[in-house]
């Protein structure tokens, strides 16, 4: 380990041989993990869109894919709302983060209970079915 210190030209060298592994690392990583997400993010469907526009939240991920395939989901299964729609049936789960308050309105006491921050909406055709509301740890993200 007795390396002689490197003179400025050669720590220069160095810095602009790496500087493209710096700047393209990142890019990689962001494709290679996120890359899916990011992408869906830019094709979110209209219908997604104006939902969260309404509940002044965002669409934090959208997919589109079909009744039956999204009737699995665990945020979704059991939910009667989707029954009248053939399986096979176009339809888009959108998950909408935002404040979304709780009901009934507060009691006497005057105490509010704290906003629900995940709302889960489906879009079949010209149908919006909200089916639930909750906390994004009880309600991630998931492809159907």
């Amino acid at each position: 380990m007795n390396e002689k210190p490197l003179d400025a030209t050669e720590r220069h060298r160095r810095v602009i041989l790496h500087r493209p592994l710096a700047l393209i690392l990142p890019v990689v990583l962001v494709a290679a993990v996120g890359g899916a997400f990011i992408a869906m993010r830019s094709t979110t469907p209209t219908a997604c869109s104006a939902v969260a526009q309404d509940d002044h939240g965002t669409v934090s991920a959208a997919f589109t894919s079909t009744v039956g395939a999204i009737q699995k989901l665990p945020a979704v299964a059991n939910n009667p709302q989707l029954d009248g729609y053939s399986s096979d049936q176009a339809a888009t789960v959108c998950y909408i983060d935002g404040q979304i308050p709780k009901g009934p309105p507060p009691g006497t006491s005057g105490t509010i209970p704290p906003s629900f921050d995940r709302a889960v909406v489906v879009v079949v055709g010209q149908d919006t079915i909200f089916i639930s509301a909750g906390y994004s740890q009880d309600l991630p993200i998931q492809a159907p």
